[in-house]
């Protein structure tokens, strides 16, 4: 069953997250990054959560590489869009950058996702629009 629908999304992106969707389109992942005390954000939000900063500047993250924390297989497809995608996994990554990120897994097999699975994120296009994908890999420390 092939399916023309396109991806679901919400109609604007929010302020804080413009920086992260402009660089999703060009293939990077970007982040903000506080200037008072260089730590990085994830989600974008207005203060700071390290230092109560309010000022910040997009950074584009480099290798994102990290271990799955926890994940899940979708086997239902909940809008027409993923009917020829499941089963599908999306898997919670903890980074060597220090943000947890979500995204989808594009593993040999859904099934072989699992807690502490070292993996490697790239921005790639996912039908209509980028996202990130998960694939097995090594974790540098």
């Amino acid at each position: 069953m092939s399916t023309r629908t396109g991806r679901p999304f919400p109609q604007e992106t929010p302020a804080e997250f413009a920086g992260h969707v402009e660089g999703l389109l060009r293939g990077d992942f970007v982040v903000p990054r506080c200037r008072p005390c260089d730590a990085v954000q994830w989600p974008p939000r207005t203060v700071c959560g390290q230092c109560a900063g309010t000022e910040f500047e997009q950074v584009v993250l480099g290798e994102l590489r990290g271990e799955v924390t926890t994940w899940t297989i979708v086997r239902r497809a909940f809008h027409p869009w993923f009917a020829d995608r499941v089963p599908y996994g999306v898997a919670v990554v903890d980074t060597t950058a220090g943000l947890r990120l979500t995204g989808w897994y594009a593993g040999p097999e859904v099934d072989t996702l699992r807690a502490g699975l070292p993996v490697q994120g790239s921005v790639e296009p996912l039908g209509d629009a980028p996202a990130l994908v998960w694939r097995p890999g090594q974790v540098e420390r």
